[in-house]
């Protein structure tokens, strides 16, 4: 993932991400929050209406709302404003009666667009949990706020003095907040701090700002993982797998830190720097974000933009919604307070492509392409081509994102679901989607909108030294 000196491609970064997948490895994935959607110990949602509800009115059998719906204003709406089309009317009205039968007492949202053309909606303004979708508004006040090419730097370096391979003093980390500093790059640093001729430390490891290693938010804690992967002779199972998934050989760090792991709120007077260290791009890392549903980056990514408050606020006002409509209380969707209507969920798929856009980027470049991308999608059948996010909490079952058809081009759209039996729930989003594209067709050659930027390929991490010791 670093260029240490070697750049190392993203996908093998993300080796590290796949090995937790493996079953017996199940555990710590749930442990770390990596697959976000498949945690359920949080306390069932209630409920919530929003502040004026739409008129409803019976279309060919399905409920769905009617125009007009209340804009805000001065921002204008990215969703749909022309009347519902009654022809989707029946397969709406059938999902609806089958996910009733199993939730019956619970609220069930739908909103499906395309263009400004509304295909339905079901208590599309009404606020409902929506789980991992959260993480889609986190990525859009990101890259809207840092830049689709920000990244994140940790800075390494010393305090004291330097003779015959050893730093008379402490080992200083200054974190920046890389949500993504896994075992592979702390072991790449390793092995650059031997090669500037750096064996031993005499002083302690000191964590200075916002340094996360391995997800971990302790700082401790990510001080032990980090002093662990740079002395090969202290290296875990986990530390010796992730070296083994490194594409290029490299020599196996050896630098032992003889005091402890310290916290200290400021820089240490007289810090010298060695190392400079820039995490992947924030494009790459909202993808790897998505694509695995991971929790500790989501938060780690959402406190380096202001926390959910400002992305609530950041992104209502992007997508022309009422605030009622998107209520955040985390950045990853780990609250069944985190609401959002299906309109504004499908506003933020909106305004995430429009941003992306803007940058030369498609959404593809953010988001999970369905048959195309490792992550927590991998399990379920869903449309190819399709880009989506899921998001499941407790009694919680979001997908949204958006399909490519023959009818209608991209066709955008968000289902919140609330009830016990989320595997079924799931089964009947599926079904769901694949009786609309009955009608509508999978577009049968790739958009242009929908594929994934060439610019993209190769991005990397990279280091760069600072000081030269000897």
């Amino acid at each position: 993932m670093a260029k240490f000196p070697q750049q190392i491609p993203p996908k093998v970064m993300f080796n590290h991400l796949n090995s937790l997948i493996h079953p017996v490895n199940f555990l710590n994935l749930v442990k770390l929050g990596l697959i976000g959607s498949l945690l359920t110990f949080l306390p069932s949602c209630n409920r919530v209406e929003a502040e004026t509800p739409s008129p409803q009115v019976s279309v060919s059998g399905s409920i769905i709302s009617q125009e007009p719906i209340p804009s805000p204003s001065p921002s204008p709406l990215l969703v749909a404003l022309n009347p519902p089309n009654p022809d989707n009317g029946k397969q709406i009205a059938d999902y609806l009666a089958k996910v009733k039968a199993l939730a019956p007492e619970q609220p069930h949202g739908i909103w499906i667009q395309t263009g400004q053309d509304l295909l339905g909606n079901h208590q599309g303004t009404v606020p409902l949990s929506a789980a991992s979708l959260t993480k889609i508004a986190t990525s859009l006040v990101a890259l809207k706020t840092l830049g689709v090419d920000h990244q994140y730097i940790t800075e390494i370096g010393m305090v004291g003095t330097f003779a015959d391979g050893v730093v008379n003093g402490d080992l200083i980390i200054k974190g920046g907040g890389d949500p993504m500093l896994v075992w592979e790059e702390a072991i790449a640093l390793g092995s650059l701090l031997n090669k500037m001729g750096i064996k031993r430390v005499t002083g302690n490891l000191v964590v200075n700002g916002d340094f996360f290693m391995n997800f971990e938010p302790e700082l401790v804690r990510s001080g032990e993982f980090f002093r662990e992967a740079i002395n090969v002779d202290t290296w875990s199972r986990d530390a010796e797998i992730a070296y083994g998934n490194l594409p290029n050989p490299i020599p196996k760090p050896s630098v032992i830190i003889g005091g402890e792991v310290k916290v200290a709120p400021t820089l240490p007077a007289n810090t010298q720097m060695l190392v400079r260290h820039y995490s992947l791009p924030l494009t790459e890392l909202v993808k790897k974000m998505n694509q695995y549903s991971n929790n500790p980056m989501a938060e780690m990514i959402a406190n380096s933009v202001g926390g959910a408050k400002v992305i609530a606020e950041q992104s209502t006002e992007m997508i022309g919604v009422p605030a009622i409509e998107m209520q955040l209380e985390n950045g990853s969707g780990l609250s069944d307070k985190n609401r959002m209507s299906p309109r504004a969920a499908v506003g933020l798929f909106l305004a995430l492509e429009k941003l992306l856009a803007a940058n030369n980027l498609s959404i593809a470049d953010a988001i999970t392409v369905i048959g195309q991308d490792p992550g927590v999608l991998d399990i379920r059948p869903l449309p190819p081509a399709s880009i989506l996010k899921s998001g499941t909490l407790n009694t919680v079952s979001a997908l949204g994102g958006v399909l490519p058809t023959e009818k209608y081009g991209l066709v955008w759209f968000a289902i919140l679901n609330t009830g016990a039996d989320l595997e079924a729930l799931r089964t009947e989003q599926e079904n769901f989607l694949k009786t609309l594209l009955t009608d509508w067709q999978l577009a049968k050659t790739p958009l242009p909108e929908l594929t994934p930027s060439d610019s993209r390929k190769g991005k990397t991490s990279r280091s760069e030294v600072l000081k030269t010791l000897q």
